[in-house]
């Protein structure tokens, strides 16, 4: 293979426009907030980053960072890095004590330097506020964005797409709420935090070759009623439920240099959606509430589904691109439309133990009929799914089994020990089988969302031997009994990573990163007789990465990267290697403009 070397491209990368009218909070003690590099984060998406609702959970974080004094274990555990040992062993200490600063978050068995600088762009702490009553606007900004490549695709040249090669993306968010609220609040009291609010959201996004620049738009209306204990939500909503097997969102971290805490999901229940996924959300109405160790929400959606018709009427497949280009494409828009009518309930009998029911029941207004669903439009799609989990200072196990509508059952058992203060460990097991359907669901696996026609086992060690030392590492061994949508024939494989990281100094940080992936593929070859045949051909890569990061000061980060790819198919014998080389230099002459520059040669 002929190595090609070319110089990729130089981007000043302006921040997103926004507009903040926020009053700055007394809470909150960090004068300067550390900016968290998202890139590492996404990495682990299970979903293309710029479009991800994981960026979007995480930006939404940063402008509304959780109170560490009021935040829920499940809130908790939606931060970067954050286990459920670690947010149950949060709650209970601040029963004893406030979060004066967001450096006290140090005390909590668990959390470490590291955790922290991770998670403190998205928490705060402090006393309850003290300020005046009487509804104040908290909030408001707006984000915009557009891009276009560089180099026109075919289908703008020959007129096949008629809208312009930019993609456009707009999302405004406004939320007022009722001021002093918490002033009351003593010391070691567990009363409900959050203050009486009103949020209003509105997003919109036009693909490249999309005519109108509101193709797609979303929007919610969202209050917070903390005399009743209950949050409202009408227009578009997420749910998310234990281990995702019943409810997910379309996206989540998955396996990936946080070796710990993927492996537990922990859903947070129903959330405003303000993302551009045009496939995984709900749209309608949703209610939850709190009775003390009892949580009850209730969900009801209609919405229009992208799906292929044939001429008699019958949907033959869901398209879950978002693209609306073509007049083909233009012709699968809004073709179906789902009713959807769901539950969540979920008790705390006992402290550490929580015990949850999901399910919904749907009905489409067209026949569907195709390989993995075949209903009527007198029919139910309906999943039902219950989970367990329990935790202490040291350990959290989990577990959840979901049935389906043809009584096809899938599940998961996890767990996730600390055993030693610098030693964290997760363990999963997973099964799904090949007729489970649950399509509003995104579980850990291999295959992504939803979750069918896979089992598997991961183990994931993180341990810190030195102070200044991290090494970590995982391994996921997978098979999927069936036939999948790039294999025709059942596979298997397995998944490894090694990680070690060193602080050679507070500016100077060395990573070092190993991960070997063997999976399956299915390639054609010739039997003896010379006629053409399928099989399965082992597919392995080896990705090795080294990373220099020098932050010389908190203004300008400089960040060097090298990337080399080993891919070997056993079969036949085929290799091909790759390299990958950037330079990364973030400046910020002012407090709010930053200046990213990137340049990639491979």
């Amino acid at each position: 293979m002929r190595t090609r070397r070319a110089l990729l491209f130089l981007i000043l990368q302006f921040p997103a426009v926004a507009l903040y009218a926020q009053e700055v909070r007394r809470s909150d003690t960090l004068q300067q907030r550390l900016d968290v590099d998202l890139e590492d984060l996404l990495e682990q998406a299970t979903q293309d980053a710029e479009d991800s609702e994981l960026m979007d959970l995480l930006t939404s974080l940063q402008e509304n960072p959780l109170d560490a004094n009021a935040a829920s274990e499940a809130e908790l555990e939606q931060l970067p890095g954050v286990t459920p040992i670690v947010a149950h062993n949060l709650v209970l200490f601040r029963a004893t004590r406030w979060f004066e600063n967001v450096d006290d978050l140090l005390g909590v068995e668990g959390m470490s330097a590291e955790l922290l600088a991770r998670i403190r762009p998205f928490i705060r702490a402090g006393p309850p506020e003290t300020g005046k009553p009487g509804v104040r606007l908290a909030a408001i900004t707006f984000r915009t964005r557009s891009t276009q490549n560089l180099q026109l695709r075919g289908g703008f040249r020959d007129g096949t797409y008629p809208g312009s090669p930019l993609k456009l993306y707009n999302r405004f968010l406004a939320r007022v709420e009722q001021g002093g609220s918490l002033a009351s609040r003593r010391r070691g009291d567990r009363p409900e935090l959050r203050p009486l609010s009103l949020e209003l959201g509105v997003v919109t996004e036009k693909d490249a070759g999309e005519r109108s620049i509101t193709d797609f738009a979303a929007g919610h209306i969202a209050a917070t009623l903390p005399g009743l204990s209950t949050r409202i939500i009408v227009g578009d909503f997420v749910v998310e439920s234990a281990e995702g097997l019943v409810f997910w969102r379309s996206v989540g971290l998955s396996k990936g240099a946080e070796v710990i805490s993927p492996a537990r999901k922990n859903g947070a229940g129903i959330r405003p959606y303000s993302s551009t996924d045009e496939n995984g959300y709900f749209r309608g109405a949703a209610a939850d509430v709190s009775l003390g160790w009892l949580s009850l929400a209730l969900m009801y959606s209609n919405r229009s589904v992208n799906a292929t018709v044939d001429t008699n009427g019958v949907v033959t497949g869901f398209d879950d691109s978002g693209l609306h280009r073509t007049e083909t494409e233009l012709g699968r828009k809004n073709q179906l439309r789902e009713r959807t009518l769901g539950v969540r309930a979920s008790a705390v009998p006992i402290e550490g133990l929580k015990l949850g029911l999901s399910a919904y029941q749907a009905r489409f207004t067209r026949p569907v009929r195709f390989s993995t669903l075949s209903v009527s439009p007198n029919d139910v799609a309906a999943v039902i799914g219950w989970d367990a989990a329990y935790t202490q200072d040291r350990f959290s196990a989990f577990s959840e089994i979901a049935r389906d509508r043809s009584n096809a059952f899938a599940g998961l058992v996890g767990v996730v020990l600390r055993p030693h203060q610098s030693v964290d460990v997760a363990c999963l097991v997973r099964s799904y089988p090949r007729d489970f359907l649950s399509p509003h669901s995104a579980s850990f696996g291999e295959s992504g969302s939803p979750p069918r026609n896979e089992s598997g086992a991961y183990l994931g060690l993180s341990v810190r031997p030195l102070s200044w030392v991290k090494l970590a590492t995982y391994f996921d061994q997978f098979a999927f009994p069936w036939k999948t949508w790039t294999n025709r024939l059942p596979s298997s494989g397995h998944d490894f990573l090694a990680l070690t990281e060193v602080e050679v100094s507070r500016k100077l940080i060395l990573n070092l990163q190993f991960k070997h992936k063997s999976k399956s593929d299915e390639t054609i070859v010739l039997d003896e007789f010379g006629r053409r045949d399928r099989a399965v051909e082992p597919r392995s890569q080896k990705n090795y990465r080294a990373t220099i990061e020098m932050n010389s000061s908190r203004f300008f980060r400089w960040r060097s990267r090298i990337e080399v790819v080993s891919v070997d198919y056993r079969s036949t014998g085929g290799r091909e290697k790759g390299i990958l080389m950037y330079q990364d230099i973030r400046w910020s002459p002012l407090a709010h403009l930053q200046i990213d520059a990137r340049a990639a040669a491979f």
